[in-house]
This record gives structure tokens, sequence and C-alpha cells, in this order.
């Protein structure tokens, strides 16, 4: 796990009060009909793109009606620290037990509710867990003439202009399901591969699995202390929060300084000349 998503687990923890069991929700969405593993490179220097990036694997799982897209390892994190948090703060407190704990997380979880028409959408930011609502709207795709083989399968181009990048879409038409990465849904076939024309973000298909069983759930760990807000409003205070190092922003939540210096957090800021996948915010 890369250090920011730990400390932002710790200051989840600790930000709640005491190390406490913290309440969560879970429910079942929908019946899972398919289940795709998609590596995710995201340009965190947009200044070296071909150096400095980071690579991601999030677990698509979707029905008819709902769908669910996070990161699986995440998901174990966080139910564990919101079921065994003294457990959990325990592990990052010792050195040698965070390193055979650590893996690559992200607190990004997006739930798309079709007979609802809405997004929800879970994020860490700010030091803070945020939640928003937004309407389900379908990429303007295009659909063109251009064909490709990946990985064995049969797939169409199609491009879209979508909250501020331009996205090219290869979809399977012989795996029927209008799913995708991130946002991107709506073609008649599973999106395989999707990337933006500044080659900043990159969606690929590692597995699919047809029919794998069980249920697409929702799920929320920080579900006491989770903070509501609007898409706009969170895309400009994460951004903001890009600002600021993680040292500080342990600082401004009180932090004690043992904690700080026993996770030895940075001092300077990291990884701060990036966008997200959507840019059509006010922003420099």
């Amino acid at each position: 796990m890369h250090l920011k998503n730990i400390i932002a687990i710790l200051l989840t923890l600790i930000s709640a009060g005491s190390v406490t069991a913290q309440e969560y929700e879970e429910r079942v969405l929908d019946s899972c009909f398919i289940e795709v593993v998609y590596q995710r490179m995201r340009v965190t220097d947009t200044l070296k793109p071909k150096d400095d990036y980071e690579l991601h694997d999030l677990t698509l799982r979707a029905g008819n009606k709902a769908s669910a897209m996070y990161s699986a390892e995440g998901k174990t994190i966080d139910s564990l620290s919101a079921r065994e948090p003294k457990v959990f703060l325990a592990i990052m407190m010792d050195r040698q037990r965070f390193r055979e704990f650590s893996h690559k997380n992200q607190h990004t979880v997006i739930f798309k509710m079709k007979p609802e028409g809405k997004i929800i959408n879970h994020d860490f930011f700010d030091s803070s867990s945020w939640k928003y609502e937004e309407p389900l709207d379908t990429p303007r795709w295009e659909i063109t003439d251009s064909v490709m083989v990946i990985d064995g399968i049969n797939c169409v181009k199609a491009t879209a202009d979508y909250r501020g990048r331009e996205w090219t879409a290869w979809f399977a038409p012989e795996i029927p399901f209008n799913e995708g990465p991130w946002k991107l849904w709506g073609l008649p076939g599973l999106i395989v591969r999707a990337y933006d024309s500044r080659g900043h973000y990159r969606f690929e298909a590692k597995s699919i699995s047809v029919m794998p069983g069980g249920y697409v759930d929702y799920f929320d760990y920080s579900a006491r202390n989770r903070l509501k807000t609007k898409r706009i409003r969170a895309l400009k205070t994460k951004r903001d929060a890009l600002q600021v190092s993680i040292a500080a922003q342990m600082k401004q939540k009180q932090i004690p300084k043992e904690i700080i210096d026993k996770v030895n957090v940075p001092k300077t800021l990291e990884h701060r000349n990036y966008d997200f996948e959507e840019t059509d915010y006010p922003h420099e």
C-alpha cells in the first residue's frame, strides 16, 4: 500500500476520537453477472509521464441493475479497520508487520445504480472520508469502423469527449454487458481497454469472468464519519489537498507528533503535478 493510503487509514481511525469499532454499512445491490479486474495506469507527474506513474488493480462487479468498482485489497483493509481497528492500528504501527501487510490501495469506490439513475462516489482526501452522488450520465460515444483483437477478444473502437478528456474505448460486442471501468460505460459490449488522448490514464482488462456468482455489494466502512459533498466541490477540495503535504495535513488534524514520526511521514509534497480523470471543474 502506498504510504499516503496508510496515513489516510490512520487519520480515519484517529479522527474518529478513539480507536473503537466504527459503524459500517453492507448490503446487496444485485446479482453479479460479470467480474473484471482492470489495471489502471495513472500518470502522477505530467512533466515526467514516462517515468512517474502508478499501477493499480481495480475490480468491477456488475449485474443488470448495479455495479461497483473498487480496490479489492482496499476493501479488505477497510473492512478490517472497521471491524477490528485496534488490531489494524497495531499492524500499522509495527514496521515489520506493516511491510508484510503492505499492498497498493485506492480509496475511490464507484457504485452505478441504474434504476435510480445515479452514481454514488466514495473517496478519501483532505484527511477525511467523502461521499457524493451524481446523475448516471452516459458518455456520448461515437462508434467507429476500427477493429482490433485484444487478448483473443474481437473489439471495436469508440471515442467520446467526457468530463474534460478525450477518451478512446475498445469494447467487445461478444461480451454483451454495457459496462466498463470508472464511469466509462454505455457501449454495446464490455469495455476491455480505455485511455485518454493525453496518455494520463489507461484501463486494461487483466481478467474477465462471466457469471462468477455472488452479488454486487454496497459497502461503506466509514459510514459514521463520511462527509457529504457535491462532485465539483469534491474535485476542487481534492485538488487543493494535493498542494499540502501529508505531514501538514496530520498536523492540522492535531495528530500526535510521535505518530507522525513513527510512520515516517514525508514532510515534502509528493505527486502534485497531475489531474484527475475528470478535469471539468474550475482550476488552474
